[in-house]
């Protein structure tokens, strides 16, 4: 991730009880030579948006169309290299895993047995990069997604403000504490995102998020996770 106002990467640093809460920051300027600091904002939210798109994007029918551009954008290059034809290239590898992938990310990324390496790996294999900003007159964070094959998707995010606060709906509370007697917090989760219901952010649900909501008393539920004081007995 690289910072539009100085083309400096951004540094994650992760806050939190349990030091698992992402935040992005535009450091290097000031750290190196005593700049102002660009940009910071908190990474759940954008790690969400950046998640919501993917689908979109590797899915058969825009894989397929990609794939069209670059062979027309590549027919010089194959003439050139025409008498390398015969032998399969890396390119209709990539194609033909990036094909596979398209048909099943879904149901791979939803997958209880999908774990944040192989996440990674996925998302670093269909990003080039993302180059972020904040709207201060807008109050929100604008990514542009570079995609591998030269495709860009353009995301506008609120940004929390300072003292603002969102509490989840009541019902989803409730539901959640009922299946908390019956199934693990990451399995709660993954219900949840499946339903389509989001946190009073507006985030999807992860284990970090569901657990709050399991075990604290009381009406609000935040993205937050438990400090020592309030996880109580459990």
């Amino acid at each position: 991730m690289r910072c539009r106002r100085c083309g400096r990467k951004l540094t994650i640093r992760y806050t939190g009880a349990k030091h698992d809460i992402p935040r992005s920051s535009c450091w290097r300027g000031l750290l190196d030579n005593g700049e102002p600091r660009c940009i910071a904002f908190g990474g759940l939210r954008v790690d969400d948006a950046i998640e919501e798109a993917l689908p979109q994007v590797v899915e058969p029918g825009a894989i397929a169309a990609a794939t069209e551009a670059e062979a027309q954008a590549a027919d010089v290059e194959a003439r050139i290299a025409a008498h390398d034809a015969t032998a399969p290239g890396p390119s209709s590898l990539a194609v033909l895993d990036a094909t596979r992938l398209a048909g099943n990310l879904r149901s791979i990324w939803a997958g209880p047995t999908t774990d944040a390496r192989l996440k990674k790996r996925i998302v670093r294999g269909v990003i080039h990069e993302v180059v972020a900003d904040i709207d201060d007159g807008a109050s929100e964070i604008v990514l542009l997604i570079h995609w591998i094959g030269c495709a860009h998707t353009e995301l506008r995010l609120p940004k929390r403000r300072r003292g603002h606060r969102n509490s989840t709906a009541p019902e989803i509370i409730v539901a959640v504490r009922h299946l908390a007697l019956i199934a693990s917090d990451d399995l709660i989760a993954g219900i949840l995102n499946r339903s389509g219901l989001l946190t009073g952010h507006g985030n999807r649900w992860t284990r970090e998020r569901v657990t709050p909501c399991a075990r604290i008393t009381g009406s609000r539920c935040s993205d937050r996770p438990l400090t020592a004081s309030s996880r109580g007995s459990t």
